[in-house]
């Protein structure tokens, strides 16, 4: 049973339309949501207990609750000793420009902390793949954003007048939307902790900026991404008129892939240029095949260039509610250490049952 489900009315200015259409295979879509859920739910309550202890302490500066996934994330931060740049100035953010501030510094001794003990449990060991050159690009929407979701639910509940406006304290997805913010500073955190880390996006400037800052509360997104040094890639400004064109006119060429994989080029360029011979292992996550199909081609076309890198692609579930996301992001924030020092290719896909629960094992259960 295969269905298409088109894009709601009312998409704010900047969010994208272009993947509008995909087939979904609807029972096994099911099947895998089912199973994505369950494990989102075992490992938040082993995540529970492992922090039981820090608890009372795990409330931010303005009195918010955090996620226990935020709190594993700040934990590894300080038992690996990274220190990420300080805050700069929004129009230094490196959502504005792309920049590259230096990874972080090199592993401290580990701590007895829980978020020691479980970052041993994720897969610390840095054998194989070295972490130095793991660069990992996320896509936005519908990868760290809802924006499906937004689109679906929560503008028709806005007035027609606040379309464009912050989501307002009274609203009953407010609370839901900040929890959300939490798991997407979590797990942009844990990429950090890993490897370089950049957003591709084929939105257009600023969305992803005034997206975060419309419907993620309380997360600071400007202030995070200068302080991790995470650059904001918009891929239509990257892609040439030739390429454009081309896609237009010659069948099988996928405009989005285009534009993704020019971009993609760009980010791995530039991230990489202070390790030209080393080994690239590369992770990219999205919602889309664009993000799948274009990372492959650069990869393949980078071969020439030096050791072959490892292509690693997360495949997350096409138009999903905020709670099926939210469940996403707790998966792979979860596994991206075992993920990033794994030393083969992989392809993973949130929207199969069977590959999600044989992932489950090799990159968390297993020792």
């Amino acid at each position: 049973d295969e269905r298409v489900r088109p894009l709601p009315p009312g998409t704010p200015s900047g969010a994208p339309r272009t993947l509008a259409c995909e087939a979904v295979d609807t029972d096994k879509r099911a099947r895998a949501n089912e199973q994505v859920a369950q494990m989102a739910k075992e490992y938040r309550a082993e995540l529970g207990r492992l922090l039981a202890l820090k608890k009372e302490a795990a409330v931010s500066t303005d009195g918010a609750a955090r996620s226990d996934l935020e709190i594993l994330a700040e934990d590894c931060f300080a038992e690996l000793g990274l220190s990420p740049a300080p805050p700069q100035s929004v129009s230094g953010s490196p959502a504005n420009r792309s920049s590259s501030p230096e990874g972080p510094r090199k592993p401290g001794r580990r701590s007895g902390s829980p978020g020691a003990s479980l970052a041993s449990g994720l897969g610390s060991s840095q054998e194989g793949a070295q972490l130095d050159n793991t660069i990992i690009i996320f896509d936005w929407d519908d990868t760290l954003l809802p924006t499906w979701f937004l689109q679906d639910q929560v503008y028709s509940s806005l007035p027609a007048n606040a379309r464009e406006a912050t989501v307002p304290k009274d609203s009953p997805f407010y609370e839901m939307l900040a929890t959300h913010a939490s798991i997407v500073k979590a797990v942009l955190m844990l990429a950090r902790a890993v490897g370089q880390v950049a957003i591709v996006t084929l939105a257009l400037r600023p969305w992803v900026l005034t997206s975060a800052e419309r419907f993620l509360p309380r997360l600071d997104l400007p202030e995070l991404l200068c302080r991790l040094g995470i650059p904001v890639y918009y891929a239509r400004e990257h892609m040439k008129r030739p390429d454009a064109c081309l896609a237009q006119v010659e069948e099988g060429v996928a405009i989005f892939t285009v534009a993704k994989r020019a971009t993609m080029m760009k980010c791995l360029r530039k991230l990489s240029r202070k390790r030209k011979h080393a080994r690239m292992n590369v992770m990219s996550i999205g919602d889309s095949l664009a993000e799948k199909d274009a990372i492959k081609e650069v990869l393949w076309n980078m071969c020439d260039e030096g050791a072959s890198p490892v292509c690693k692609t997360v495949k997350f579930v096409y138009q999903p509610t905020a709670q099926q996301l939210c469940d996403e992001l707790q998966l792979l924030g979860m596994w991206l250490r075992r993920m990033a020092s794994h030393v083969e290719d992989f392809d993973i896909n949130m929207e199969d049952p069977e590959d999600i629960r044989a992932r489950g094992h090799s990159f968390f259960e297993s020792s």
